[in-house]
């Protein structure tokens, strides 16, 4: 993705920008060579260049379907709902999460909204999970209230609530009891955990014993 100012402290904390000065050949790995190439079924269907805008790469589209074997895919080197990426590229994706029901895929994110306007014209999926990325209370209450949009509009889809990392306390009672259309829990699930590496911001053990 795009180091954004969604959280404060992402242009300096941001794990994949210090992850990706490490590992310089993840860049853009969709057309590397040599050392640093992926085999051809592990290749990501979107990377980022230097300048940490993504890359599409449409070509790949067609891995998880020649898959056969259960998988959890997941989005982890670039943001799905950037507006870089196309909606048309989002659609195609989305088409082969349809497609691929034996595997289930998982979307991080901290575009909130862009995630509801998305999901507003768009098919339920129930083996698609969208991780919700927040920090504090505020992020967590703008990132449930459009999460749950987005799942009134495709009600098979699964919010996970990512609290990672766990900046300051924060309340999720209310989000428990929260249904759609009177179906299953809003939340299937709740990850949380503190910011590693060199000048990691503080997480004080009680703000994750509180989330159970």
């Amino acid at each position: 993705c795009r180091i954004g100012a969604e959280d404060p402290g992402c242009p300096v904390h941001c794990w994949l920008a210090g992850y990706l000065k490490m590992r310089p050949g993840l860049h853009d790995r969709g057309g590397a060579t040599g050392e640093h190439a992926p085999p051809p079924d592990r290749r990501p269907i979107w990377s980022c260049k230097r300048s940490n805008e993504p890359v599409a790469h449409p070509e790949l589209l067609d891995l998880p379907l020649r898959r056969r074997k259960p998988t959890v895919w997941m989005t982890l080197m670039g943001e799905f709902f950037d507006p870089l990426i196309s909606d048309d590229f989002r659609a195609a994706c989305m088409q082969v999460v349809l497609r691929a029901e034996w595997h289930a895929f998982l979307i991080p994110t901290k575009r909130w909204p862009e995630c509801a306007a998305f999901f507003a014209w768009d098919a339920s999926k129930p083996n698609l999970y969208i991780l919700l990325s927040a920090w504090n209370q505020f992020s967590a209450d703008e990132a449930m209230r459009c999460g749950l949009e987005a799942q009134r509009a495709a009600p098979g889809l699964k919010l996970v609530l990512n609290l990672e990392p766990l900046l300051s306390h924060v309340h999720i009672e209310g989000y428990l009891h929260w249904r759609v259309d009177g179906r299953a829990p809003a939340v299937a699930g709740v990850i949380v955990g503190p910011e590693t590496g060199p000048g990691r911001r503080p997480c004080e053990p009680e703000w994750i014993d509180s989330i159970r």
